[in-house]
């Protein structure tokens, strides 16, 4: 039995590498987003994909790696973009202010990404005692921020004189914010209303562009 496939796909004895990767990613989602992080294993979530743990290990070092590309894919590139485009709705507002519209696309985002922002804080804990994971947490942020950072700064979304650096003080924050409505929202529901939330991400904004 191979470690990487047991089962065959399209025909062939092994997967392409690149199906692969995408198989467990999206198996890997599925159980973190149920399950967390700390009740996820890796034969899981191999199982899940039709592989057998070896997989997870050549593919991604292991579980913490996983964890950390799953997050990437879903705060990384889509979320940069995303947000790049609401902070744009709000510079071509004129007056600084975010259309009721962005804002509600802004809250939505923390909204939709609950249970693997859950997922994601527990991940943080357990990172805060064991060095291993932090490294993985730290090098998982880092790509977040740079991510949006260099997005603000393609756009001069900051104005045409803001560095990189203040990109990145603007994308960490932003970022942080986010994560901790996003968990708020998730334990105590009632404290933030959709429509708190729409006028919270417009007052959020409003400060970073001014």
């Amino acid at each position: 039995m191979s470690a990487t496939a047991i089962r065959p796909t399209h025909g062939r004895t092994r997967p392409y590498r690149h199906e692969v990767r995408s198989e467990l990613l999206a198996a890997a989602r599925t159980t973190f987003l149920a399950k967390g992080y700390g009740e996820t294993s890796v034969a899981e979530v191999a199982a899940a994909a039709g592989y057998t743990k070896g997989a997870v290990y050549s593919n991604f070092g292991g579980k913490p790696e996983l964890f950390a590309e799953v997050c990437r894919a879903e705060f990384g590139t889509t979320m940069a973009e995303v947000l790049a485009d609401l902070l744009r709705a709000a510079a071509d507002a004129g007056d600084a202010r975010l259309p009721t519209e962005a804002a509600g696309r802004l809250a939505d985002l923390v909204m939709d990404r609950l249970a693997l922002q859950a997922a994601a804080s527990e991940f943080r804990g357990l990172a805060l005692r064991n060095p291993e994971l932090a490294e993985v947490y730290t090098m998982m942020r880092h790509d977040q921020i740079e991510a949006l950072a260099a997005a603000l700064e393609e756009q001069q979304l900051l104005g045409a004189t803001a560095s990189l650096e203040d990109a990145r003080q603007v994308a960490g924050l932003l970022l942080g914010v986010i994560n901790s409505m996003a968990l708020d929202r998730a334990a105590a529901p009632e404290l933030y209303p959709r429509s708190r939330l729409v006028a919270t991400m417009a007052r959020l904004v409003r400060g970073l562009l001014a």
